[in-house]
């Protein structure tokens, strides 16, 4: 090749790249003075940037730019008052007592710290609230467990030719975001490790398989469904010693987290969650269209491999709950890691062309889905908003105690004597955004009658209600 033909192919690179810049940046300008259209320009801007790069060869620079991004979209989200109690605010709650006052409980609910979930894995994170008492902790390792899933990915595909599309796939993948978005959970540390676990076993590496796995069942007490689906698969394919080598401790420990869950948790309360009313097997239909739809429906092409992610996808969808079967928010936190790997079990069967277009359907999917707006609601986008919040929560008196909204309550989960509304418990004062339709763990509507009937009663004042963010100050005990 000439020295004129390389600089032409060099210039014309330099030209393509540096009007997708343009293009990302139009976006992002157009996003911030309210524009959608800005969201998918930008997006899409960036997919084609990294479209050619090899994610896996330069995975370090991916994995710190992917991380940083994250980390920004959870504190802005954080600082905007987005964020929510449940469960961000519980979460650091838990750690908060544990790691300094030496208790597993969740004061701002009055209950312990076991109640929702069986996750013993709070032992090992408390530790981090020792460094910084604050749930930008949990923000941080989230954001880095998410973004560690592309050199897991590509430490477990690292055989693969495709691989470098799948992470990109996965990149852009709006379950992923919609996972990383809904505050923290415990289970989506689990997305890196599963990818991690099962290289260890399929190289026989059984201390790292090992402890891998058990540090993943201690997150939540379902992720055992996710391994024993895995261990189905291994089942089916004729490898009885994988299979055995995950589902006897997934077993073990399922038995031993199931005493704790009938000790701890309402039994009866969660069933009337997630199985009580009319099941109807039609709405569960495009929810699963729609997820795989986000990865090209790459993971059903052998029936075969359908099994390694079978077991938590009807989990979900035999819940009457709609976040649950709709696959929203964490609840499809164990699918993507298992649909990748049962995806990646056929790879080789797939030419390049074919894999691209799937590839390019997938992220395009993800793209319309709106991924930036999963983190950030532009409408409610407010700085002189959030600054007044934050200097009600300073000038609150020190020993004060508050009872706060969803929305509010993440900025005082780490303080002692904080209740979350509607348990009052006798506070000193009560603040709650009412600009949100989200009033959980209740309805608006009852919401709305409590806090009408603590006005008229005469026990709570009416001190601000400026922006939307209603502040009742306690009367009753003066």
């Amino acid at each position: 090749m000439s020295k004129f033909s390389i600089k032409l192919q060099y210039n014309t690179e330099t030209m393509r790249r540096s009007l997708i810049f343009l293009i990302a940046v139009t976006g992002i300008a157009l996003l911030v003075h309210g524009y959608k259209i800005g969201e998918y320009l930008f997006l899409i801007g960036s997919f084609l940037l990294l479209y050619k790069v090899d994610i896996c060869k330069h995975q370090v620079a991916v994995t710190l730019g992917f991380f940083t991004v994250i980390l920004l979209l959870k504190f802005l989200q954080y600082e905007f008052y987005m964020s929510t109690g449940y469960d961000l605010g519980i979460f650091s709650n838990i750690l908060y007592n544990l790691s300094h006052h030496g208790i597993l409980y969740d004061s701002l609910n009055g209950r312990h710290g076991f109640s929702g979930h069986i996750w013993p894995a709070a032992f090992i994170l408390a530790p981090l609230f020792k460094l910084w008492s604050h749930p930008g902790s949990l923000l941080i390792l989230q954001s880095l467990a998410i973004a560690l899933t592309i050199p897991a990915l590509c430490a477990y595909g690292r055989t693969f030719k495709h691989i470098s599309m799948i992470a990109l796939l996965l990149m852009f993948n709006i379950y992923l975001h919609r996972v990383s978005a809904f505050d923290f959970h415990p289970e989506s540390l689990a997305i890196p490790m599963f990818f991690a676990g099962v290289f260890a076993l399929e190289e026989g590496k059984n201390p790292g398989f090992f402890l891998i796995l058990l540090l993943t069942l201690t997150l939540k007490e379902d992720i055992a469904i996710g391994w024993l689906s895995l261990s189905l698969y291994y089942i089916i394919s004729g490898d009885r010693r994988k299979a055995l080598k995950i589902a006897v401790p997934a077993i073990i420990y399922s038995a031993f987290a199931l005493i704790l869950f009938l000790k701890f948790v309402d039994f009866a309360a969660m069933r009337e969650l997630h199985y009580s009313g009319d099941f109807n097997p039609f709405h569960r239909i495009k929810p699963v269209i729609e997820f795989f739809a986000s990865f090209g429906f790459l993971p059903l092409i052998r029936i075969r491999e359908t099994a390694i992610f079978s077991m938590p996808l009807l989990e979900h969808l035999s819940s009457a709950r709609r976040l649950h079967y709709k696959l929203k928010c964490q609840y499809s936190a164990l699918l993507i890691p298992l649909s990748i790997i049962a995806f990646l079990k056929t790879e080789k069967t797939f030419k390049r062309k074919t894999l691209t277009s799937l590839v390019i359907f997938g992220v395009l999917f993800s793209i319309s889905s709106r991924i930036l707006s999963t983190y950030i609601d532009i409408d409610k986008v407010n700085l002189e908003k959030a600054r007044y919040i934050d200097s009600l929560i300073e000038n609150f008196p020190e020993r004060a105690k508050l009872c706060a909204g969803n929305h509010i309550i993440p900025h005082l989960a780490t303080r002692d004597g904080v209740t979350q509304f509607p348990l009052i418990n006798g506070a000193d004062f009560i603040i709650i955004d009412t600009t949100w339709h989200d009033y959980t763990p209740i309805t608006r509507d009852s919401a709305e009658i409590l806090i009408k009937r603590l006005i008229e009663s005469g026990d709570y004042a009416v001190k601000s209600d400026s922006f939307g963010v209603l502040v009742l100050k306690n009367e009753k005990d003066r």
